[in-house]
């Protein structure tokens, strides 16, 4: 029996891969899969197996690949500019193709033990990038909403 993989999923694979090994930290957060250092990670349960794919442009102008099961935590930690966030992304309308992003800042005290503050809410959509109004800024598009599995 042969088991095919679709490209965009080893294209994904491959960057987060590419993207785990380089200082920002990111990707889907479960209290199972700490990221850095012990202690309780902050994360959300998924409302259903949908996956949403989106990308996010950080200040620095690097763009960030991420897949999250809808309602999961996608996280984003850059030690050397200052910022970690946390994204959850609901879909908002699936015929008009948008989701929202609660958008939470993530702190770590001194055990590790993660805490977050939501901070806004973007309406994110496949046309254009939407930007933050935290700072600092980033932009989030999305890519793909996959339907929920069967």
């Amino acid at each position: 029996m042969k088991t095919v993989i679709p490209k965009h999923v080893v294209r994904s694979l491959i960057v987060f891969v590419t993207l785990a090994l380089c200082t920002p930290v990111f990707g889907q957060s479960t209290p199972d899969n700490p990221f850095i250092a012990k202690g309780k990670k902050a994360y959300s349960i998924p409302v259903s197996d949908r996956n949403i794919q989106f990308q996010v442009t950080v200040p620095s102008g690097d763009v960030v690949v991420l897949l999250v099961q809808e309602g999961g935590m996608a996280k984003i930690y850059n030690s050397n500019e200052g910022y970690s966030y946390a994204m959850v992304p609901i879909v908002k309308d699936i015929n008009n193709k948008s989701a929202d992003f609660a958008i939470c800042r993530i702190t770590q005290d001194k055990d590790g033990n993660e805490s977050i503050q939501e901070l806004e809410h973007v309406t994110a959509n496949f046309n254009e990038a939407s930007p933050t109004k935290v700072e600092p800024k980033l932009q989030i598009k999305l890519i793909k909403i996959a339907p929920p599995k069967l």
